[in-house]
């Protein structure tokens, strides 16, 4: 078993996490409410940890969009400490407790004033990502739990990435089983297991819309924001963080000492996000056109300290040992 290193990311020390990413296009509208009036609404927060090194890592042109062009929020709640917190049934009757940070709004091209030149189909730079961190909750005091594996997360990470139902009955391919426990939409009680025995309900979009119906507040001022246009594809873009104890040396120690990232199936599946097999050996096993894929998409330069680094037009991902300094997770 491929045990991964858990708990809040970047709480201690770096932890295993992914982010799943729905971009959508959006228009601001000024209300005339005084700030705090909601009592959960995105705040404008301004992105001090690990700034430096996100920044450094990009171009200066990619830096500027992403944090002088652009503001980004977190969600807020009046006197409620935030707790998403939700057990999950992964197989083999392993019981997981997943946790969501905060959720975030990135908000490209963000201005507040009034434009009367807005094109007809609004502005195409005016584009916002919704962020959704989950990550694997460390509970020190019970020790009856399983601790998270590499597998568990490939699970994880392919069941929760759809924001709408990729095609007829998907839901009854591992999605209830995994997350049937959890909210159907943000704030409900009712769960995803309640929402499927009615006919015709949604179990995809509601969750993630859900997100997106709260104002946002920013420098005493607060604005409703439209989100007519959401992403085409049916998946959230994916960036999965999986740090083992050894990072990729554990998979060559179990596997082949020799053996390339692309040559390791659990690497080729976290990279495409790509569901795990029945036991940890069949998710290693991959075919010649898989392995061609995965060396065309992964960063050769760390992978002999045991770092893989990858992505794809619809996912990133790296695996790593956790005591890299700066940790490659801060970069995104």
């Amino acid at each position: 078993m491929l045990k991964l290193e858990y708990g809040k990311p970047q709480h201690e020390k770096p932890a295993s996490f992914t982010r799943f990413v729905l971009p959508f296009a959006y228009s601001l509208q000024r209300l005339n409410v005084r700030k705090g009036t909601s009592d959960t609404d995105y705040q404008w927060k301004e992105i001090h940890e690990d700034r430096y090194w996100r920044e450094k890592y990009f171009t200066p042109e990619t830096g500027k969009v992403l944090f002088k062009r652009a503001k980004w929020f977190q969600l807020e709640q009046v006197d409620k400490e935030w707790d998403w917190t939700y057990p999950m049934y992964f197989r083999e009757g392993r019981i997981l407790p997943i946790s969501m940070s905060k959720p975030r709004l990135v908000l490209f091209e963000y201005t507040e004033e009034e434009r009367r030149d807005i094109p007809e189909g609004g502005d195409l730079l005016q584009v916002g990502f919704l962020v959704i961190e989950l990550f694997f909750t460390k509970v020190p005091e019970d020790t009856s739990l399983d601790m998270p594996t590499l597998d568990d997360l490939l699970e994880l990470n392919e069941q929760f990435r759809y924001w709408e139902r990729p095609f007829d009955r998907h839901e009854c391919k591992g999605l209830l089983d995994l997350m049937g426990d959890i909210p159907a939409s943000f704030g409900s009680k009712e769960t995803l297991a309640d929402r499927a025995i009615k006919p015709e309900q949604d179990l995809y979009a509601e969750r993630w819309k859900s997100f997106l119906r709260f104002p946002i507040c920013c420098q005493g001022k607060t604005f409703r924001f439209s989100t007519d246009l959401i992403y085409a594809d049916n998946r959230t873009f994916t960036w999965a963080c999986a740090i083992l104890p050894n990072g990729g040396g554990d998979l060559r120690r179990q596997y082949g000492h020799f053996l390339k990232p692309w040559e390791l199936g659990h690497w080729i599946k976290l990279l495409n996000v790509d569901a795990p097999g029945d036991s940890p050996y069949a998710t290693h096993l991959s075919r010649t056109f898989e392995r061609e894929w995965a060396e065309e998409r992964t960063y050769k330069r760390w992978e002999e300290e045991g770092t893989f680094y990858g992505f794809n037009y619809h996912s990133g991902a790296m695996l790593a040992p956790p005591d890299s300094d700066p940790n490659l997770c801060e970069h995104f």
